[in-house]
């Protein structure tokens, strides 16, 4: 992803922009008939959501056995169109990535969407939803008609410490912010302004 950065001041009602998308939140679950203990996602190498939905079986002698599991995909490049950042500037600040693209046929969806923070990194991460077109692709036709998506991700910095911050997302770093105190204060938003910047992915056009 190319980085070129340009801001603009947008006021506070930009808050009112949907959410298309939420972080993860999805919790293990236990079938009692089967005994099989299924993993929405699993962190590998440090990336959070690397394999997705783990199914778990006992061997009965306490250990368990993995019977299925699916290596999540992240969102590639060659889809995305543009990446915007937009934060408010009150406290406590909030955090947006906003990401426009476009899949190549009717098949693509997008699917987890995982984040964490290492050291003063904000990892997000964004998979394509891993259906039978992506694991299976010879047991499904796709329409070749492109479809445009749009996401808004809420990035998690409720908390943070002052200091100087990376946003990341898919491996590619996309901003860097500072904050000049600790964000845990709660304050009106009303009248705020926020700072929007985005950059181009080089792939408009083609």
């Amino acid at each position: 992803m190319k980085q070129g950065m340009h801001c603009a001041v947008f006021v506070a009602s930009i808050l009112t922009l949907s959410t298309a998308s939420t972080l993860a939140s999805d919790q293990a679950t236990y079938d009692i008939n089967t005994g099989k203990l299924t993993l929405p996602s699993t962190a590998a190498q440090g990336q959070p959501g690397r394999f997705q939905d783990v199914v778990l079986e006992p061997e009965g002698d306490g250990t368990w056995r993995i019977a299925e599991l699916y290596d999540g995909v992240l969102l590639p490049e060659r889809d995305v169109r543009q990446v915007s950042t937009i934060s408010t500037t009150g406290l406590p600040r909030q955090l947006f990535i906003k990401v426009v693209g476009e899949f190549s046929s009717g098949c693509p969806e997008i699917g987890r969407i995982e984040q964490q923070r290492v050291g003063n990194a904000l990892q997000v991460y964004v998979y394509y939803k891993g259906n039978i077109w992506l694991r299976n692709p010879g047991e499904v036709s796709c329409t070749m008609a492109l479809v445009p998506f749009e996401l808004t991700i809420p990035v998690d910095i409720y908390g943070l410490e002052a200091g100087e911050y990376t946003v990341e997302l898919n491996n590619h770093e996309i901003r860097k912010f500072v904050l000049e105190q600790d964000n845990v204060e709660f304050g009106s938003l009303v009248g705020e302004h926020l700072d929007h910047c985005y950059y181009q992915t080089g792939q408009q056009g083609t």
